[in-house]
């Protein structure tokens, strides 16, 4: 309860004096400037107190209060809910409206139907690289390997202009969307289909259409197409890599032939057959020949203290000490063609050689072995026509509907009027309401 200003009590009183101001502006104007005060301000006035429920909508009665100087209004510091108690009626009438509004748009809305697939993309259907272990192998690096999934390349394929015009062109879509131009089509068909990818890999298609028969003879169809075009692609694919594989052996053939050659012509030309072995054999040659001239020479040197010049044992020794000498440096310094031992001081030199050749080889041994099988896979591939999808779920014709989701749009849609319609009374309440308020702290 909120007593009235002395100006709103002076108004309400003239209006249970002269109830005819109500609806004749001449009257009021004359009761207004009797009253010093302009029309205006009067009628300003009464709407206020229509606005307080002080008077009917008609204008003909005036609801009295259990105190004539008090009239029952809304404070503006009353709690959100009390406010929204005194407007509830308001709340209801609008509450009902829009469900039977929302109710009666969900049931006119057209309704859709889906069908849909699930199919798990085969690891034997993919490139035939795809055994280097996909994209992190060392031929990903270099641009050769499977540098994307299976899945995405059927994604890639449901997306494709291909496909969508020919499922475009087989149900006349143009006239089922009621569109001229292959682009309105595309976009709108495009829009009707949806794909999603499980965390298991598995891929998911779903198309809607209006017609329930239709619309799993489309999902059928796709699935048709995807297989045709997997094949096509993967067909087209291993030609392609067969050319490639082919002329990189036959590279690598032709190299590999060259680096046996030049080997062959090193072993004969250094005599060596097991370089590693013959050189071990050659240090152990040296340090025997070492070994053997420091005993001579020991020898020579006591005996010739002892002995005299024209001694045999003498000249003996002398022979074997020149002889070890020369033996040494004919295998430090010197090679024997006929010698199955390697000249030690060419030792840097042809190891490095010896070594580089037997990587290439090696090398080349080892890629070919890598290629050889993936060659034959490669014609395996051009010569594949079967379907490689492996087919989870086939398309099959919907019973029940898949949209409009009716309960979620009632619901949404009275959820929202509701809040807008909470929204407003409490905007009203906190504005409207207030005016009275600022006019008697403008007076005062």
């Amino acid at each position: 309860m909120q007593t009235l200003t002395d100006h709103e009590k002076k108004i309400l009183g003239l209006v249970k004096k002269h109830p005819i101001i109500l609806g004749d502006r001449s009257e009021r104007e004359r009761v207004a400037v009797a009253n010093g005060m302009t029309e205006k301000t009067l009628r300003n006035r009464i709407a206020d107190l229509k606005r307080y429920g002080l008077v009917d909508s008609k204008g003909a009665s005036i609801k009295e209060t259990s105190k004539i100087a008090d009239v029952e209004k809304t404070p503006i510091g009353d709690s959100v809910f009390q406010v929204l108690w005194n407007r509830r009626r308001f709340l209801f009438i609008n509450f009902i409206a829009v469900s039977v509004l929302s109710v009666i748009v969900s049931l006119l809305l057209p309704v859709w139907y889906a069908s849909s697939f699930t199919i798990l993309p085969s690891s034997a259907g993919g490139d035939i690289f795809g055994t280097i272990g996909g994209g992190t192998g060392a031929l990903s690096l270099l641009g050769l390997g499977n540098t994307s999934e299976e899945t995405s390349n059927y994604i890639s394929i449901l997306n494709s202009r291909r496909v969508r015009e020919r499922i475009i062109d087989e149900f006349n879509l143009r006239s089922v969307y009621g569109a001229e131009e292959i682009e309105d089509v595309l976009e709108q068909f495009k829009a009707n289909t949806d794909i999603e990818v499980s965390d298991e890999g598995a891929l998911l298609f779903v198309i809607y259409d209006r017609d329930s028969i239709r619309c799993k003879k489309m999902a059928d169809l796709v699935l048709e197409e995807l297989g045709k075009t997997s094949i096509d692609l993967k067909t087209k694919t291993g030609i392609r890599n067969q050319g490639f594989i082919l002329a990189r052996i036959e590279s690598l053939e032709s190299e590999l032939r060259e680096v046996e050659n030049s080997l062959r012509d090193f072993t004969l030309k250094h005599n060596a057959y097991e370089l590693p072995t013959q050189l071990a054999e050659s240090v152990v040659q040296l340090i025997g020949f070492e070994v053997k001239l420091a005993e001579t020479e020991i020898a020579y040197n006591i005996a010739k203290h002892t002995l005299s010049k024209e001694s045999p044992s003498l000249r003996n020794l002398k022979l074997q000490k020149d002889e070890l000498r020369s033996q040494l440096k004919v295998l430090k310094t010197g090679w024997d063609e006929e010698s199955l031992f390697p000249n030690l001081s060419d030792t840097p030199d042809l190891l490095l050689a010896y070594a580089r050749m037997k990587r290439d080889i090696e090398i080349h041994g080892a890629i070919l072995e890598f290629l050889y099988p993936q060659y034959e896979q490669a014609r395996l591939q051009e010569a594949r026509d079967e379907p490689t999808l492996q087919i989870l779920d086939f398309p099959h014709v919907p019973q029940k509907k898949a949209k409009p989701q009716r309960a979620l749009i009632v619901v949404g849609s009275v959820t929202f009027s509701f809040l807008m319609a909470c929204f407003w009374v409490l905007l009203r309440n906190r504005v409207w309401l207030s005016a009275p308020n600022q006019r008697k702290a403008g007076a005062a």
